[in-house]
C-alpha cells in the first residue's frame, strides 16, 4: 500500500540567543504543520539558537562556557 508523504518546509526568522522564544515559534509552526497533516517538518539550520550574518552580532552566554 502506497502513501503520499507530506513535507512542510518552514522558512522563519529566529532571534539570536533567544532559545526559549525560538522554541515557542517552532512549536507554533509544528502545530500548523499538524493542521495540514504534514508527516515531516523541516526548519532552517541553527533555528533554535538563532544566527546573524552581522559579525558584530556575536553574543556570549556564560552558561555555555
Amino acid at each position: 500500500m502506497e502513501k503520499d508523504l507530506r513535507i512542510a518546509l518552514v522558512s522563519c526568522s529566529a532571534a539570536v540567543g533567544a532559545v526559549d522564544a525560538n522554541v515557542r515559534s517552532l512549536i507554533r509552526w509544528m502545530d500548523r504543520a499538524k493542521e495540514v497533516q504534514a508527516d515531516i517538518v523541516c526548519f532552517p539550520e541553527v533555528n533554535l539558537s538563532g544566527y546573524s550574518l552581522n559579525p558584530e552580532a556575536v553574543w556570549f552566554n556564560p552558561q555555555l562556557d
